[in-house]
């Protein structure tokens, strides 16, 4: 990459990564390479209405962004995400209900034969075979809401997690959408 580029990283779902060949980019930025890493409070932290995050960067870079900073700070969201930060008791229990949700569909997912690509998220893909113009209304019959298409992959889900006990529901739903 050229010295006069900078790369941005999305660090999203950073919390829910397990992998342990996963590494974070911010040493990157400790070896003064011209990166941008962000991370959110909307996922682990539960606060993606108020809008929060943060990013980590050289100072260079930092001080060419300052031109681009607005004088409004989301001051309720700022409190809320600190002190989310802070629970560290929260966040690990934000993680161990995504992944029992995860492991709801997964496992019905296994029984059912039916091929999803898995993730280090808060989400996963399934490929359902329908149009997902039509999936989405399907599903809906049935009280569960889906996300929205990733084209080209038309006949796949993304379908983000929720509390273990809706996504029992989302496989109720399923069954009931692909007989």
């Amino acid at each position: 990459i050229s010295k006069k580029a900078i790369v941005f990283v999305d660090e999203a779902y950073h919390e829910y990564v397990t992998h342990p060949n996963y590494r974070s980019m911010i040493d990157l930025v400790k070896e003064q390479y011209n990166v941008i890493v962000s991370r959110t409070a909307s996922k682990v932290h539960g606060l993606a209405g108020l809008r929060v995050g943060f990013a980590i960067t050289t100072p260079e870079i930092a001080k060419r962004l300052e031109s681009y900073l607005t004088d409004s700070l989301n001051i309720v969201g700022l409190r809320a995400a600190i002190s989310s930060y802070n629970d560290i008791k929260f966040q690990a229990h934000s993680i161990e209900q995504n992944n029992r949700a995860k492991k709801v569909v997964t496992d019905h997912l296994n029984n059912k034969g039916i091929q999803y690509l898995d993730s280090q998220s808060n989400f996963i893909f399934i490929k359902t075979g329908i149009e997902i113009s039509d999936f989405q209304p399907a599903m809906e019959k049935y009280g569960v809401l889906v996300g929205r298409p990733f084209p080209p992959y038309v006949k796949w889900c993304r379908l983000s997690m929720a509390k273990p006990e809706e996504m029992e529901r989302f496989t109720n739903g399923l069954d009931r959408v692909l007989g």
